[in-house]
């Protein structure tokens, strides 16, 4: 048995003296009845004994009180006296039975005993050992002072005791057995009550429970943290005003407390009111009210800033651009929407669409964090300098876009456009050095060019589309022409790519003519595209296009195989020309698509020729040299076109492998009446010679021009007009057929006048 057991059990230990006071008068009566000594000396005992249980009484007191740690002592002491006690009963019994014959004597013996058995009972249950001990002592010597009677009676009298004495084991031990399921069902609720506290201590969110009449009855300390209940302030069994008033007294900067029953009235009245209200400035809870059946509630607390934030923080991205602070796409349209639905009859609008100008040369030369600097600044700029009523948003990379109407511009349109071009484009300081950028601009107005934003955005684009080809850093206001414009561009791709898709284009072929015999040996072969309405597009028109389109490979291979299977049916010794494009040169494998073309065909590799520009190879030299040579181990002879128009540098002139330098007509449009021209196209003719390339001059318009190079050049082949146009497939195969050599050059020219005749642009592929 613990401490705690034996303390409980021993709480009421003074009532029980009563017992004790009841023997020792009944012993005094003995002594009076019997002038014994024998029972003086007991009763003097009994009075000892109870006076040193009386001081052990105390020393329990204090130790209840926590003044002593020796309970064991204290314990052993309380066993021994009360032991004690009981055997001077026993003694007092057995003398009675065994000193007198006075039967009143015998009944207050009996009588005595069977009350303080009982009382034994209650003191010393908890305590089986003693307890036997203690019966023993009072039981044996009243047994022995019956049997004294010597007769049957007296032994059937201690028949019935002895039962008596098991009877009060028994009831002893079951007391016992009681005592420790209650103290056991206690502890239990103790360590549940304990483990309650615990969690509800624990509890990441906050707890507070009302009774029926709305007083605090738990109260967490989560819940007193986010309401900022101080520790002084008691809140247990009080009303909400009451800790309100309480927690005023304090004077603290704000009261929450105050905040949660505002928030809580408001629920309780309204429904349908939100759940979470702001305590802080960058505090909110979220509040959830239980309604008890006993009357009274729960309310539970739950500290949802992060989540707020986090909640804030993503609508934020879903809105606005992360760089800029401007609204992203999807949010700008939603705004300028908003805007467009509040604009009155007759009011007017413009959708400003802008981008900064050669943006990726920043980036390339000075890094995307620089890049990043001026976009930002750029978004700044737009946010101080526009009303805050006006939509602005970042639409994509370096492209912004702005939605007003005219009640918030107290300007025109265009020379708000300029203002703002102006304001953007400011150099700013970045890293020790200046950045230098420019911008342009479309603005298309609504609702004269349009009602939805959708149509706005494109006709902005269209005019930004236009002021950058009108030569940047310009503002461009939208024109239907634009949109006609871009109408034809599409259905101009739309053709396009169906023609590629389906191998409609056709190749003309022009002829080179050689200046030792005046034979057509190589023919140019040249891309033509007729549209469905069998209208002819130029080949600078469509060209580009099928660049942009991604398209110029395809059309680079279907060319090459067609000019190499056309070649075929001319007589042996003509060679054809193929040009091809620098975007090709690059993107493509070149290499690939001229061995196709003369496996599939047969075509002898010496009878083709590849033309490349200037532009091609200066784009990536090691592999413009890499590629040259590939083509040239197979066989393939290479000619370097429109020599003198670019950079004309003579350093690659020695590494590339070439066979020709075909010079530009461009000297040769003034040859006759220019001499700085003479001295050029000869210097460069020389050049030509002197790297033993053969050297061809296209553009040939006249005969003064074939006269006058025939006579003071140095020149290998000539092209032109003055010879024949590209000419359709069938065509140019009657030209090589019927061409028949003779001794004078000039008579020996077909009728080439009648084709000059008809002459129109012809345009390679670039």
């Amino acid at each position: 048995m613990d401490q705690e057991q034996q303390l409980a059990h021993y709480e009421d230990h003074v009532a029980f003296f009563y017992g004790k006071i009841s023997a020792i008068i009944a012993s005094l009566i003995t002594y009076f009845l019997t002038e014994n000594l024998v029972f003086i000396g007991i009763t003097i005992a009994m009075i000892v004994i109870m006076v040193a249980d009386v001081r052990n009484i105390r020393s329990h007191k204090a130790l209840m009180e926590g003044n002593s740690s020796d309970f064991e002592t204290w314990s052993r002491h309380y066993a021994v006296l009360s032991t004690a006690f009981m055997l001077a009963i026993g003694i007092w019994s057995f003398c009675c039975f065994a000193l007198s014959d006075d039967t009143f004597l015998h009944l207050l013996c009996v009588a005595t005993t069977m009350g303080n058995l009982l009382n034994l009972i209650c003191r010393n249950f908890a305590n089986d050992r003693s307890l036997t001990i203690q019966i023993v002592a009072i039981g044996i010597p009243l047994i022995l002072g019956v049997l004294n009677y010597g007769d049957f009676r007296s032994m059937i009298l201690c028949g019935f005791l002895l039962p008596l004495f098991f009877s009060i084991r028994d009831i002893s031990q079951r007391l016992r057995n009681l005592f420790d399921n209650v103290l056991k069902q206690s502890q239990e609720k103790e360590e549940f009550g304990i483990q309650l506290n615990e969690a509800l201590e624990s509890m990441s969110h906050g707890l507070m429970m009302f009774d029926e009449d709305m007083r605090l009855r738990v109260l967490n300390a989560t819940a007193r943290h986010i309401l900022a209940i101080p520790k002084e302030v008691d809140c247990y069994s009080r009303k909400l005003s009451d800790i309100v008033r309480a927690i005023e007294m304090k004077k603290l900067p704000i009261n929450r407390v105050r905040i949660l029953e505002r928030a809580l009235t408001r629920r309780l009245q309204h429904r349908s009111q939100g759940k979470i209200f702001q305590i802080s400035d960058r505090q909110h809870v979220e509040l959830s009210i239980k309604l008890r059946d006993t009357g009274g509630c729960v309310l539970v607390l739950e500290d949802v800033s992060q989540r707020i934030t986090y909640q804030e923080r993503i609508n934020q991205l879903a809105r606005f651009d992360d760089l800029t602070g401007l609204c992203n796409r999807a949010y700008f349209i939603q705004r300028a929407e908003e805007i467009l639905d509040t604009m009155g009859r007759g009011q007017k609008g413009a959708m400003f669409f802008f981008d900064l100008d050669d943006f990726k040369r920043v980036n390339d030369m000075l890094g995307h964090e620089a890049g990043d600097y001026i976009l930002s600044t750029v978004g700044e700029r737009l946010t101080n300098m526009l009303p805050k009523t006006a939509a602005i948003g970042r639409y994509g990379g370096d492209e912004y876009v702005l939605f007003m109407n005219e009640e918030d511009c107290d300007e025109p349109f265009e020379v708000l456009g300029q203002r703002i071009l102006k304001e953007i484009t400011q150099p700013l300081e970045y890293n020790n050095q200046m950045l230098r950028y420019g911008a342009s601009m479309g603005i298309a107005l609504c609702p004269d060019h349009g009602m939805s934003m959708e149509r706005l955005l494109k006709l902005s684009d269209l005019a930004l589309y236009e002021a950058k080809n009108a030569g940047k850093n310009l503002v461009h206001l939208f024109s239907p022409e634009l949109e006609n414009s871009l109408t034809e561009k599409i259905e101009l791709e739309e053709e396009l790519t169906l023609a590629v898709k389906n191998q409609s284009l056709e190749l003309h072929f022009q002829p080179i003519i050689s200046m030792e015999d005046g034979r057509p040996q190589v023919f140019e072969a040249l891309t033509r595209w007729n549209r469905s309405d069998a209208v002819q597009v130029s080949p600078a028109l469509f060209i580009p296009l099928a660049e942009e389109l991604g398209l110029i490979r395809e059309i680079g291979e279907w060319t090459l195989y067609e000019a190499c299977r056309r070649c075929m049916d001319w007589p042996a010794g003509t060679s054809v020309a193929v040009n091809v494009s620098a975007v090709q040169f690059q993107v493509g494998s070149i290499t690939e698509a001229v061995r196709h073309a003369l496996d599939v065909t047969g075509l002898e590799p010496n009878r083709l020729e590849i033309e490349i520009t200037e532009t091609a190879v200066l784009n990536d030299m090691v592999h413009a040299i890499r590629v040259l040579e590939e083509i040239s181990e197979m066989g393939v002879r290479i000619s370097l076109d429109d020599f003198g128009t670019g950079y004309s540098s003579l350093s690659y002139l020695h590494k590339l492998p070439l066979d020709k330098l075909k010079i530009d007509k461009a000297f040769v449009d003034d040859l006759e009446n220019s001499a700085r021209s003479r001295t050029l196209l000869k210097g460069i003719t020389a050049l030509g010679r002197a790297l033993e390339l053969k050297v061809v001059v296209e553009g040939i318009e006249n005969e003064n021009q074939f006269i006058l190079l025939r006579d003071q050049y140095p020149v290998d082949y000539v092209q032109g007009y003055f010879f024949s146009k590209a000419l359709p497939a069938d065509l140019a195969l009657q030209y090589v057929e019927g061409f028949h050599h003779d001794n004078n050059f000039n008579e020996s020219i077909p009728d080439q006048q009648d084709l000059a005749s008809s002459r129109s642009e012809d345009a390679k592929v670039a």
